[in-house]
């Protein structure tokens, strides 16, 4: 799971630069990883048929440098991915809360640039219209932010959105119901780890990858070596913290 690719000299933890990106997405190819796209690697989880070392690569939020930067990465390695966007960042109407008051202003997707990455490679799944933690809304205000976000998504993709990603990670079974009810058939914690055969499909696993993993750090979240402390540190500081 990743969320920007940009030069950065703050060693921001959703921030990864292109020089790292570029080397993990080497490191994966040359360590002859497959990677899938995220809904063939579920179809393939649910039949018991997945590859050894399967992994899928997520975006969250859907920032500008997602297309300028990890975009062009992609598609020279031939790698598959899933961007989950807020409606109403492409839209302007919002932006997330942790990059209000940046000077320069961080920009995202546009409808256009969304639309050129999905005739190549990129698909993308829904992540709420304004990026709010669900726990705090009424299951009617939940539905409206998710529905909302699945309109506009397939509007401008032309194909249905059955992919979702918890905003912050956070999720009640309320919003089971309600993805359920809106056609959605999997969704996406920020739970680290790999995804069996048992994994609830509501609150399926994706590890982050942070600004501040060195490639062997990268390395060792690839093959599990840190998911209990990943784990832990969530738990005690937060994930943005």
């Amino acid at each position: 799971m990743y969320h920007r690719v940009a030069e950065t000299t703050d060693r921001d933890i959703l921030t990864v630069t292109p020089f790292s990106f570029a080397q993990q997405m080497s490191w994966l190819s040359g360590e002859g990883w497959t990677v899938l796209p995220l809904g063939s690697a579920l179809a393939c989880l649910e039949s018991g048929s997945l590859p050894p070392r399967a992994v899928a690569i997520t975006f969250d939020d859907g920032y500008r440098d997602n297309y300028d930067e990890a975009y062009p990465i992609l598609r020279r390695h031939g790698h598959p991915a899933t961007v989950f966007p807020v409606t109403g960042f492409v839209l302007g109407e919002s932006e997330h809360r942790r990059y209000r008051g940046a000077c320069p202003p961080v920009p995202y997707l546009t409808v256009e640039q969304i639309r050129e990455m999905k005739g190549n490679g990129i698909d993308f799944g829904g992540h709420t219209h304004t990026h709010p933690l669900l726990s705090s809304l009424s299951v009617e205000a939940a539905t409206e932010e998710i529905s909302r976000a699945k309109k506009l998504l397939e509007e401008w993709t032309g194909e249905k959105s059955t992919l979702f990603a918890y905003p912050n990670g956070v999720y009640s079974r309320d919003h089971f119901r309600i993805l359920d009810g809106l056609g959605y058939e999997a969704a996406f914690s920020v739970h680290p780890g790999a995804n069996r055969a048992g994994t609830l499909r509501w609150i399926l696993r994706r590890t982050e990858v942070s600004g501040r993993d060195s490639l062997g750090d990268f390395i060792q979240k690839m093959n599990g070596g840190l998911d209990l402390w990943h784990g832990l540190y969530q738990g005690v500081r937060g994930f943005y913290r």
